[in-house]
């Protein structure tokens, strides 16, 4: 019961909305006079002087232009008292057609040169190390062969 009495009332409710919107366009397109009765449509005329006086009535008033001077001499004003920075060239100048792929593997980039700097630290201790087993190679070549010299010429 009380689902239904509430239904009641909001469908009483939409209903009264209706009117009052409905009434409110009529009034607003001119169809309703003051008094509630039907009335024809008000011609205002803004741009054009009928030639008849009875006509002439709903004229529009000519339209004022706004007062802009002060608010142009205030722009002109702040605009004059702004410093002038110093202009970033690179901002200016046009972009390479590539800027976006290049921002795109600035990463990987980064990643890359973290791993190419540890190959070359590898390599260089690889190198370092085939050359001091090398100069031991050779340190003990000529030790030998010293010691070789040593028991021939004996």
């Amino acid at each position: 019961l009380k689902m239904s009495a509430q239904i009641d009332d909001i469908e009483e409710q939409a209903r009264q909305r209706k009117a009052r919107l409905q009434a409110l366009r009529s009034k607003r397109q001119g169809k309703i006079g003051k008094d509630g009765e039907d009335a024809q449509p008000v011609i205002v005329f803004r741009n054009y002087t009928p030639m008849s006086e009875n006509m002439a009535k709903p004229q529009l008033d000519k339209a004022k232009p706004a007062e802009v001077d002060s608010h142009i001499s205030e722009q002109i004003e702040a605009a004059k008292q702004k410093e002038v920075s110093e202009v970033n060239l690179s901002n200016l100048a046009p972009r390479k057609s590539d800027w976006d792929l290049k921002r795109d593997i600035a990463e990987k980039l980064v990643k890359l040169e973290r791993k190419t700097q540890k190959a070359l630290v590898e390599l260089t201790q690889e190198r370092i190390l085939k050359e001091m087993s090398d100069q031991e190679d050779l340190a003990a070549a000529v030790n030998a062969g010293t010691n070789d010299v040593n028991y021939h010429s004996d």
